[in-house]
């Protein structure tokens, strides 16, 4: 792909090497000269510049690193040597900008020389006076900066000043003609940057309002060209918004006219064809006529050809960042909806989808080796690399090449921990995850280590890499410091620093940008130095004796530990192949679950009722009774002290109540419940640093304090009353206080709430929950007038485990549930938010919970861990039990149900009478629904989280 022409260079654009013929001779006279001419001497600032503009054409030519370093540290010598308001300070900012901008895109990728580039930008704008023509010169450069840093990290923080910026200029421009041609493809460019990350309707509508006021304004014909391919682009994305099939004819038509009317040599010409074949395959997608996907792979064909034939052009001298922009307009280099990046993943795609199709084994070859080079090429982004290590999975499946395949998925999820940066935040990680292509990803690499003979550690180091990414990031934050204090105190303490520091400005009031001084030291800039020194420290403690594993992946040795408490079962699920990787403390195995099929378990989770005594018989027969029967649980334990298991599911799975699997309505001990007490946990880190917490003491927590919140009524909304939800909480009074907890009931919203959360030991919340489709939104609807409820993101932007907060009890509708197929791997909601907020322990829910149930569930759970003596195996024993006694009452009222059946007489109420009917306090009633699939028990969905 041909580089950007940096600053600096001439517009005259040259062919072969005659170009090149004497730069090294130039720099070597720049040199001399600079020998010779003394340090105060008023020319050698020049002479310092020219020698820097020549290293930057260098280093463009030969993407070397040590050439861009030597026209960084020349343009630094500049700066430290002219002072404020010297003719070429302005200019030489701008320069290093460029520069680091050259060595971000072309050599090392590297996000920090993405935001050295943003910041030497905004020291331009600085040193550029506001009445100067060249401050607008500045401030575009400056957006463009921002924009190629967020398409790097994702940052929204830079998306939205980019824009702001580009506004800006744009009514600057108002009364200049040409000024505006400019400017207004530089704004489309954003909005469609920005629809393409929210999916707001508006920015698109807005883009084509904007291409269509220049429409008349177009004053040549490389303009015209670039104005249609804009046009088109939009069209397309329009279409693919609304699926009106009229935007795509229209858009095929527009991109046509553009690719016919650009000659062969024209350096836009493989973007042209790129949008047109893109535009094709839309059709194919709606038609299934091959000719239209013939169409799309040969265009798109043309465009790999085009990028990989393109002549280096060789530019010459160009003094200013305004002449920069004036031939990106003339030649094309920043081109409106530009992406040449993907060109040879979209070919594989297209050449495996026209294999499926015809069978023809040269196109399944082509396809394989685009993806291989994708996947291969560093300077691609890493979605792209994770994505083609996806498809020659998919390929290598149909061929049974498990090798060729593990070897790709070995590379892609060893990807995956690069997609999130320390710097960036939480919305923003997530943004990175929300694709199809991560679901599942690191389970199937998973299934294929086991095909190929890796073993389970493989298999598990796999897993624990490529799922709960978010998580794991934040935990790394978190971790527990005590033994690095004891050791290396000064290493802890720089850590806390600088962790309390990035925290500090992860807060939104935090982040609120000012837009209108886009010369202050920006604080995502502190943010990103904060996040840098983080991970110099994190080098310099693993090179400390005994902390060679500071936050890595789990080595064996502390996998098998983490079983001590009771083995850790991790059930990886896949249309490959399902299997349970079993934990114990003295080995690691793992078993085949031949009767898990995929296609079956996708389709059970997509009914309603997941807790009905079908899935939980389904369930065992499946997962749990071949999982038990291999770690040796096969009748119910005799004694007090029962095993303990920790469930960890992937993929679907995660909706199903695992620990209620079984065949309850025999009154036998073939269920879970009847074996052992059942734990949830994300992933085995999530057990390993929660336990490094400061652990509960064996007793009574003395004056511990205990949250309680419960609203019965939820003003301004439609939801239903819950009559019970207070009486919940005033059951909990007597019991609390038993254990001698002090009782904290505030107000009921948010700011009343959320200073107590760091303090308290017991968090009890009893209310109505919502899950959103984007897991940071869901939330615990609390009683602010103005509906601001705590949402999973506002838990995650907390850190109170340095107090060591015990338990967080939801007593609420699905506050485990993740509704988006998406983030299933990811397991963020309520629950995994209170954990990772700092709670050690967590009950929750995995769906809709009855309101006078949600009493007695809690009754049984505190009352049976307050008989335990509040450890940590008390939280799990005490919810178990609790299941057992309800589902106990449940199978009682069944039977009672069924002997009244029996006994039933002819006598009826008469025509039109009702039955009467009350929901009894304590007892589900038997109904015959309940023998089908159709009706969920409603003991089932309460689910223990916890180390």
């Amino acid at each position: 792909m041909p580089r950007c022409i940096p600053p600096e260079q001439s517009s005259t654009r040259l062919s072969g090497r005659s170009a090149w013929v004497g730069i090294d001779d130039a720099i070597r006279l720049y040199r001399a000269n600079l020998d010779a001419i003394p340090e105060d001497h008023p020319d050698r600032v020049a002479c310092l510049d020219d020698l820097r503009i020549k290293l930057n054409i260098k280093a463009w030519k030969t993407g070397e690193l040590a050439d861009i370093e030597e026209a960084i540290e020349v343009g630094r010598a500049i700066i430290d040597s002219t002072p404020e308001g010297h003719p070429l300070r302005a200019e030489c900012l701008g320069g290093l900008s460029e520069h680091f901008d050259t060595k971000a895109r072309d050599i090392t990728h590297l996000v920090v020389d993405y935001e050295e580039s943003v910041q030497f930008a905004r020291l331009a704008v600085e040193a550029t006076p506001k009445d100067d023509p060249d401050q607008r010169i500045s401030l575009r450069n400056l957006a463009k900066k921002l924009l190629q840093k967020y398409e790097r990290t994702n940052a929204m923080v830079d998306l939205e000043e980019g824009i702001h910026i580009r506004r800006e200029v744009l009514g600057e421009a108002s009364e200049h003609h040409l000024n505006r041609l400019h400017d207004v493809p530089d704004l489309i460019d954003a909005l469609c940057l920005r629809y393409e990350r929210t999916k707001s309707v508006a920015d698109l509508d807005e883009a084509l309002s904007l291409n269509k006021e220049v429409s008349n304004e177009v004053v040549n014909e490389r303009t015209c060209r670039k104005h249609f391919h804009s046009l088109g682009y939009l069209l397309l994305e329009k279409y693919e918004a609304s699926e009106d099939e009229a935007y795509l004819r229209e858009a095929i038509y527009h991109l046509r006219e553009v690719v016919n009317a650009t000659n062969q040599v024209d350096a836009d010409r493989r973007i042209y064809l790129h949008s047109l074949s893109r535009a094709m395959r839309q059709r194919f997608q709606r038609s299934r006529a091959i000719p239209d996907l013939d169409e799309a792979i040969r265009l798109e064909k043309a465009a790999v050809n085009s990028i990989d034939n393109q002549i280096l052009l060789a530019p010459t001298d160009f003094p200013t960042l305004d002449k920069t922009i004036q031939f990106e307009n003339t030649t094309g280099a920043s081109d409106s909806n530009a992406k040449p990046r993907n060109y040879r993943a979209s070919l594989g795609t297209l050449l495996h989808w026209r294999h499926r199709l015809t069978g023809a084994s040269n196109d399944l070859q082509e396809a394989l080796s685009c993806f291989q080079a994708v996947m291969r090429q560093s300077h691609e982004s890493i979605q792209a690399r994770i994505g083609a290590s996806r498809s020659i999975l998919e390929i290598s499946a149909g061929t049974s090449d498990w090798t060729q395949a593990y070897g790709a998925l070995h590379v892609g999820i060893n990807l995956i921990p690069q997609l999130m940066l320390r710097s960036q935040q939480v919305p923003d990680k997530q943004h990175l995850l929300n694709s199809w292509l991560m679901v599942g990803f690191a389970s199937e690499a998973a299934a294929v280590s086991l095909q190929v003979g890796k073993g389970p550690l493989d298999a598990l180091d796999l897993l624990e890499k490529g799922r709960g990414v978010l998580a794991t990031s934040l935990m790394d934050l978190r971790t527990d410091l005590s033994e690095l204090r004891k050791t290396c105190p000064h290493l802890a303490e720089q850590f806390i620093r600088f962790r309390n520091e990035l925290q500090q400005l992860e807060t939104h009031e935090h982040l609120r940008h000012d837009y209108q001084n886009h010369a202050t030291r920006s604080l995502p800039y502190q943010h990103f130095e904060a996040s840098n020194e983080i991970d110099r420290l994190i080098i310099e403690i693993r090179n400390q004796p005994g902390f060679e594993d500071f936050l890595t992946s789990p080595s064996e040795t502390s996998i098998r530990a983490a079983a001590v408490y009771g083995p850790i079962v991790i059930i990886n699920t896949t249309k490959y192949r399902c299997d349970a990787i079993l934990v114990e403390q003295h080995k690691l195995h793992h078993i085949s679950l031949p009767k898990l099929d995929m296609a079956d378990l996708n389709k059970k989770a997509e009914g309603a009722n997941l807790g009905s005594p079908d899935i939980l018989e389904w369930l065992w027969d499946v997962v749990s009774q071949p999982v038990l029967h291999a770690l040796g649980f096969t009748e119910t334990p005799s004694g007090v002290d029962w095993p303990r298991i920790w469930w960890i599911p992937t993929g679907p799975l995660c909706k199903f109540p695992l620990h209620a699997a079984g065949y309850h309505r025999k009154g036998s001990d073939e269920t879970v419940l009847d074996r052992v007490m059942s734990s949830y946990s994300s992933s085995i880190m999530a057990i390993i640093r929660g336990r490094r917490r400061n652990p509960p003491g064996n007793g009574s927590p003395g004056s511990s304090s205990a949250l309680l919140v419960a609203m019965q009524e939820t003003p301004g909304t439609c939801l239903s009353t819950l009559p019970f939800a207070q009486k919940e909480i005033t059951m909990l009074h007597t019991l609390l206080k038993s254990m001698t907890f002090s009782l904290v009931e505030p107000g009921q919203r948010k700011d009343d709430i959320v200073p107590y959360l760091p303090s308290c030991q017991i968090f009890h919340f009893a209310s109505h929950g919502y899950t959103h489709d984007d897991p940071l939104m869901s939330y615990l609807l609390l009683g602010d007038k103005t509906r601001e409820p705590l949402t999973v993101n506002d838990l995650l932007e907390m850190n109170i485990s340095e107090n060591s907060p015990f338990l967080a009890y939801l007593s609420a509708c699905g506050t485990c549930q993740v509704t988006s197929e998406k983030f299933l791997d990811e397991s963020i909601h309520l629950v995994s938010a209170c954990q990772l907020a700092g709670f050690r322990h967590v009950v929750g829910t995995l769906w809709e919970v009855n309101d006078e149930l949600c009493v007695d569930a809690a009754r049984l759970t505190y009352t049976g861990m307050r008989g335990g003596g509040m450890t940590d195996e008390s939280v799990c024993r005490g919810l178990h039990n609790a299941l057992r006694e309800l589902r106990n009452r449940w199978l009682r009222a069944s039977e009672e149900a069924a002997d009244r059946k029996l006994r039933k007489t002819e006598k009826a109420p008469a025509t039109g009478e009702e039955m009467p009917f009350e929901l009894p306090r304590h007892v589900i009633l038997y109904d015959e629904e309940d023998d089908r699939e159709g009706r969920a028990l409603q003991w089932v969905p309460y689910v223990h989280f916890g180390v």
